[in-house]
Formats: structure tokens, sequence, C-alpha cells
């Protein structure tokens, strides 16, 4: 019984933390090797940030629902931020970028892709349970939603983003 309580109160603290605005830690590096700020937020109406890393199988399968609701939604954006993309010191790794492009060139996902910042890691990233995990975010950088944790399919990232209209 300790140990509902003590999940339940945990799950509880962790949707406290994550019903913030992330404006102000919102950056990395894109595959490209340029900066991404949190100006990319105010780019559409929403975002979904999605949270994969290279190694993980459920990250890579959600992908091509994650390019159907890019395609299908013009007011929203998709950007992945992947956790093994940067070497230990932020910079993106090149060959770690080849298999990024790789795995997201086979999926037929094209959006924006960085590797955090180290502000985003700490404030945000660190703090997940694990991952795939995922935000809808406006575009004020305004947490709506998550984190969504599990692989997301095209149907229900339709009925988060209908339920967010």
């Amino acid at each position: 019984m300790k140990r509902v309580s003590l999940l339940v109160s945990l799950l509880l603290l962790s949707s406290c933390l994550f019903a913030a605005n992330i404006r102000s830690v919102f950056s990395g590096t894109a595959l490209s090797g340029m900066p991404v700020s949190s100006s990319q937020l105010a780019r559409k109406e929403r975002t979904l940030l999605f949270v994969w890393a290279t190694w993980c199988g459920y990250c890579r399968a959600e992908m091509p629902d994650l390019a159907e609701v890019a395609g299908k939604y013009p007011t929203v954006q998709v950007i992945g931020i992947c956790t093994d993309l940067a070497d230990g010191r932020g910079n993106v790794n090149a060959r770690q970028r080849k298999v990024v492009e790789q795995i997201m060139e086979t999926a037929g996902l094209r959006v924006l892709t960085i590797a955090p910042s180290s502000t985003l890691s700490s404030s945000l990233l660190d703090s997940l349970s694990g991952i795939p995990a995922a935000f809808w975010v406006d575009a004020n950088g305004e947490v709506l939603e998550g984190p969504i944790y599990g692989q997301q399919t095209q149907e229900a990232l339709v009925r988060q983003f209908e339920a967010m209209q």
C-alpha cells in the first residue's frame, strides 16, 4: 500500500514539475550544427516535442506516425529531441548525426531534430522516467500536456491535438 501511495505522490509531483513554461530552457543544436532557441516554438500554434534516442526501438517505431501528424496539421510543428545526438561537450557528434539521419529517413520523418542543450537536459529531460516521451507546447512555450510516456500512435496524437482545440 505504501508503494502505491508513493507512486501516486511521485506522479503528482512530476505533473507539477512539468506544468511550466519551457521557453527559458528550450535550446539545443540542430543536426546541421546550427543553434536552436526558444524562438522556434513561436513558429507554430502548437509544437509536439518528442524525446527519443537512437537505441530506443519504441522511439523509432513511433516515427512514421509522427510524420503523418506533422504532415496532416499545418498549425503543428514536430521537433525531435534526440538524447544521444551530442557528445559529452554538447556538440553534435558527426557519427551519431548520420545514424539519426538514417533512422529518420527510413521512417519518413522530416522534422527539426536537436541535441538538447545542457540547460534543457538538466531542467526538463533529466526528470523524465523514460523514453519515448512527448510534450505538447504552445507558441509561448507553455507546456499544455506532458510528459506523455510510451510509443504514440497517429490516432492518439490526433486525439491529443484535437482535445487542445
